[in-house]
């Protein structure tokens, strides 16, 4: 697998492209999981898979700016209905591809309490683990006691990092990313009722060939959904949002975890 930034895709995107190979746009957040599936696809197949790594919202604007995908995946509803609207991808071909939790992660052996520490998130401008996480925070009554001591990556892993470094106490995180990283560990994890599901969706792009539907295909299988859990990820069909008993009691226990007196 030949391994790329999206923001550097200009240059990427004007390569001679093979009639076989398969050109993939895929959160970072997948960047250990897709990676290892695109290695053996290639192993299994002969086909080249090439995969260029970025936040949605660098993968959204090269494609928006002419850079061409075979495969787009990313957990975002919203720029994918955009790339869909704008007709980057093939809207018809989207289909869910595994889901993820939100946790809450510390750098040990700090404390799994704010006090006056930062609390890092995504942007929730931008990134959609930032929306998921700013989501929870307000469903669990909570985004009024962190808000001042908000600190923003430009991305989950960026946001991980921010943890893994000291510079925040605590981040809101994928949970899949902060299982992966040695540095931290993880104090809580956000109930699924309190966000939106976060669903990865794959969709291939406009004009994509047979080689790329073989590689959707094969990432729909039941040796690339082993693969998935293996690295954390869940089912696509993910848990409600919006469940009020439940959120009642986990407002109490949250409130205890992330706020001290």
């Amino acid at each position: 697998m030949a391994v790329f930034c999206a923001c550097a895709s200009p240059a990427f995107a004007a390569r001679i492209r093979t009639p076989q190979e398969v050109v993939v746009y895929a959160t970072t957040s997948l960047a250990d999981v897709v990676g290892e599936l695109a290695d053996r696809y290639t192993a299994m197949t002969g086909v080249p898979v090439h995969v260029a790594f970025a936040s949605s919202a660098a993968i959204s604007e090269q494609l928006d700016h002419g850079a061409r995908a075979d495969v787009v995946i990313m957990p975002s509803d919203a720029w994918l209905d955009a790339l869909g609207a704008h007709r980057r991808i093939d809207a018809a071909s989207r289909f869910d591809l595994a889901s993820a939790r939100l946790a809450i992660g510390a750098r040990a052996p700090l404390l799994a309490t704010l006090g006056e520490s930062r609390l890092a998130v995504s942007n929730p401008q931008t990134v959609p683990a930032g929306q998921s996480a700013r989501a929870a925070l307000m469903a669990l009554g909570l985004w009024s006691d962190v808000v001042s001591h908000l600190v923003y990556g430009g991305s989950d892993r960026a946001t991980l990092t921010l943890v893994a470094r000291g510079e925040a106490a605590l981040g809101v995180v994928y949970a899949t990313d902060a299982r992966n990283d040695p540095r931290v560990r993880v104090v809580d994890t956000l109930p699924a009722c309190s966000h939106p599901p976060i669903r990865y969706a794959l969709a291939l792009g406009r004009g994509a060939g047979l080689p790329a539907a073989a590689f959707a295909g094969f990432l729909r299988g039941a040796d690339a959904a082993a693969t998935f859990g293996k690295d954390g990820f869940g089912n696509p069909a993910a848990a409600g949002f919006g469940a009020n008993v439940a959120l009642q009691a986990e407002r109490r226990s949250r409130s205890a975890t992330l706020v001290s007196d």
